[in-house]
Parts: C-alpha cells; structure tokens; sequence
C-alpha cells in the first residue's frame, strides 16, 4: 500500500513511479488478471488520474463509474494513444516506434490500498496486465498527450467530478509561479515529494491557456 505523500505525477512534471493497481475481479474484463501496470497522471482533491492498460477494466465497470456522480473507487474515464516506452541499458526510457492505447480513469483515494510500487524484477509476468501484451517492460509516455489529457478534465460538460482539477478557487490563494510539466516526463523509480493542490491548480491554468 502506498501513501498519497509517496505519488508523483507525470502532469505535473515529475518523474512518476511506476505501480501496480489491483482491483476486485468484478470491476476487470474477463480473461484478464486483475492488477495492472499503472500511473498517476494528476491529483485531485481527494483523488487522482491513473493511466491503465486497454481493455483492463470491464465496460460494465467503466459505464457505472462514468454514471457515479460520487463513486467509492472509480469515475470518468478516456481513452487516449501514446508512443511505447523501454528502459535501455542506461536505465533510461526510450521510443520503441510503437503507439499504444491506454485507459486514463479518475479515481478515488479510496484506490490507495489498491496501489503498491511495479518491481522491475518480480512483477513482469502473467500477473499483472502490461500495456501491451507483446512488449511487457513497455509503458506509455502520458506526458506526450498530456496537453489532450488537460483538455479532457477542463472540460466543461457537467461531469462535476471533474471540476476538481481546475481548482480555480485555489489558484487564488497562490502566489507562486505556475510550475510547466515537462514533456520528456517518463514514469521513473524516484522518491516522493509532497504534492499541493495549489500547485495543480496553476500547472492546470497554465496548460489550457
């Protein structure tokens, strides 16, 4: 289980650890296992975007969570494209010249004893539902459509949940400069760093503007 203190976020420009989400098996497509490779995208209050493999969650799942104006675990979700990512003998990540579909969800703190660090050496496996099946060290770089994914939660169209991410109401208490996500942003192994809400508030006006 991870604390929301240990997170950090591709749209926000950090470096994001890589993570496994399990869920209960009634909320994942048949024929599939129900932990998947994950990544944080944005926090909220009181919650946070993930980016999780095509095809993990069930339809059923992903329409009670769309119609769920206040769901325990899951809401609104989208479906995005992105280039394919490898570690390199450096330890770097790198293209692979593949795109990929991925799944990016709102979800709750509720998911936080659903969450717990990928393990490079032990979770490669059967296991845990890759991006994309063929290349299973493979993740998608989220900070290449980050600007799409922004767009997405700006919007205005009545999904109230979503409205926590423009946090206008915060951005009046800061002071401080809007910090830029970086666009080479790539899920990393890193250590944590507190996350504000404040601070969101401005990384999100400055990529709508």
């Amino acid at each position: 289980m991870l604390s929301r203190e240990q997170l950090k976020f591709v749209g926000r420009g950090d470096d994001s650890l890589l993570l496994v989400f399990t869920l209960p098996q009634e909320h994942v497509n048949v024929n599939v296992p129900n932990s998947c490779m994950a990544i944080p995208v944005l926090p909220r209050e009181g919650g946070m975007l993930l980016a999780v493999p095509d095809g993990f969650l069930s339809n059923d799942a992903l329409l009670d969570a769309s119609a769920a104006e206040d769901a325990d675990i899951l809401g609104p979700s989208r479906d995005f494209v992105a280039p394919l990512l490898e570690e390199d003998e450096s330890g770097l990540e790198v293209p692979v010249g593949v795109d990929a579909p991925f799944c990016v969800i709102d979800v709750t703190d509720g998911v936080l004893t659903m969450l717990r660090e990928y393990d490079p050496v032990i979770d490669p496996s059967g296991e845990i539902l890759p991006y994309v099946k063929e290349r299973p060290l493979a993740i998608v770089d989220v900070s290449a459509v980050i600007a799409n994914i922004v767009a997405w939660v700006t919007e205005v169209d009545g999904i109230a949940r979503l409205n926590f991410y423009t946090a206008r109401e915060e951005r009046e208490e800061s002071n401080a400069p809007p910090p830029l996500p970086s666009s080479k942003a790539a899920p990393k192994r890193a250590g944590a760093r507190k996350i504000t809400n404040a601070a969101l508030a401005d990384t999100v006006a400055d990529l709508a503007a």
